[in-house]
């Protein structure tokens, strides 16, 4: 694991921080962003490891921008989380993630 590039893409300050220093704790380097368009430019400019997308992000939904991962690299590790357990979506999702979906209600009040 260490070492290992992963770009967090979280719209949720709070969240963005909470994941990313969970990652980091787990030996990862983690890039955040907060929109699916400030993720693509980053996409294009390197390789990463793991990409995990909240899928209710302003713009570019995380089930759309995986799609678009997908398209610029086939072979792209994508895991999609949320808070929401919307049956449709996490069918959607599974078609363009890396097989994992994480459904949580957990809410970050502190960090």
């Amino acid at each position: 694991i260490a070492g290992k590039q992963v770009l967090l893409i979280e719209d949720d300050p709070l969240q963005r921080k909470y994941i990313g220093r969970l990652l980091e704790q787990a030996g990862f380097q983690v890039t955040t962003t907060e929109s699916a368009e400030a993720s693509l430019d980053l996409v294009r400019q390197r390789q990463w490891e793991l990409i995990i997308s909240d899928v209710l992000l302003p713009g570019i939904n995380g089930i759309d921008l995986a799609k678009l991962l997908k398209q610029i690299n086939p072979r792209q590790k994508i895991i999609i989380v949320s808070g929401e357990a919307d049956m449709d979506m996490v069918l959607d999702a599974l078609e363009y993630a890396h097989t994992q979906i994480s459904v949580s209600t957990t809410t970050v009040s502190t960090v």
